[in-house]
């Protein structure tokens, strides 16, 4: 079974199927790979599809530490880079959501996202005070003075 050891020992499991553009599969809270089972087969028909365990959800190790979004993104990244890909499109599912378009995250500055689709993502308090995901994740609209 495949896993990404990371530095501070938590062992993530993930799987890889299929061939073309990679497509990251990001799961909900408590959600593991068995979740995606009816969608990876045809996803994977044009896709490189990469579907993983969270830390804490099903096999990858628990965490032994606080996590957040960050954090998770941050697997998400180094998965990435364990396997050689410079750029994803990424789907998530509720958490997997947040952790797409997470606004104190790595994934979104680093340029290495191709295309983000959400199913059911929270506005829940992912900010780094708190804020609201879909205040991080659509522009501020100008003062209607400044559209003119």
């Amino acid at each position: 079974m495949p896993f990404l050891q990371r530095p501070n020992g938590c062992r993530l499991f993930y799987e890889v199927f299929g061939a073309g553009d990679p497509l990251v599969l990001l799961e909900g809270m408590g959600g593991d790979v068995t979740g995606w089972r009816r969608s990876i087969p045809t996803l994977a028909g044009e896709l490189r599809v990469v579907a993983g365990d969270f830390r804490g959800n099903g096999r990858s190790d628990g965490p032994d530490e606080p996590m957040t979004i960050g954090t998770l993104a941050d697997d998400t990244l180094a998965l990435l880079d364990h396997l050689h890909i410079d750029a994803a499109h990424l789907y998530g599912q509720s958490l997997g959501g947040m952790v797409a378009q997470g606004p104190a995250t790595p994934i979104t500055p680093s340029g290495r996202r191709r295309r983000t689709r959400r199913s059911s993502s929270s506005c829940g308090r992912c900010g780094p005070s708190g804020e609201g995901a879909a205040r991080w994740s659509v522009p501020p609209r100008p003062p209607a003075a400044a559209r003119r």
